[in-house]
């Protein structure tokens, strides 16, 4: 994949008096896909026009917390998820206007045109760091970890890394 964007939130349960919790995670990306896959693609097809593709996913995991000690805490996670992956390409024969199309008013007219979506479950594991703003105003995090899930033909693999704030 080469450019794109993506977001994320979720929502997480600590037990009262415990470094043990919950959390729930929801994710969704959009990328154009690389040259070399392009080039892939074109070697089944006389032309392309675009090709992207979108991951997203739901996961629940487990989270251990070690005690505050200052303005740092680390914490472990992992856990299991749904992961879908879908990839679309296709040629773009033309461009037509539509003036309630957003701002721009043109969007593209495709001809032959591909998709595929795949849903499989895997597993995540990986951990981070909050550092507290101040005291009773939330954190900020930065986090690594691995993701594993056996969609097919070949499985995805990828290393997530994640900053954001929490409250």
């Amino acid at each position: 994949m080469q450019d794109g964007f993506a977001f994320g939130g979720g929502f997480g349960y600590m037990l009262p008096d415990s470094p043990l919790g919950f959390r729930m995670d929801f994710f969704w990306s959009w990328h154009d896909m690389s040259r070399k896959a392009i080039d892939a693609i074109l070697e089944h097809t006389d032309s392309i026009g675009y090709a992207q593709a979108r991951f997203s996913s739901v996961t629940l995991d487990a989270v251990m917390r070690t005690r505050r000690r200052g303005a740092a805490q680390l914490y472990m996670m992992g856990g299991i998820g749904a992961y879908n992956r879908y990839v679309e390409f296709g040629d773009i024969v033309g461009w037509s206007m539509d003036p309630w199309y957003p701002w721009w008013g043109y969007y593209p007219v495709y001809g032959d045109y591909y998709s595929d979506s795949d849903i499989e479950f895997g597993y995540n594991i990986g951990g981070g760091i909050d550092i507290q703003v101040a005291p009773g105003q939330g954190s900020i995090y930065i986090e690594a970890g691995y993701t594993y899930t056996n969609h097919d033909p070949s499985p995805l693999e990828y290393v997530p890394l994640a900053f954001g704030y929490r409250w």
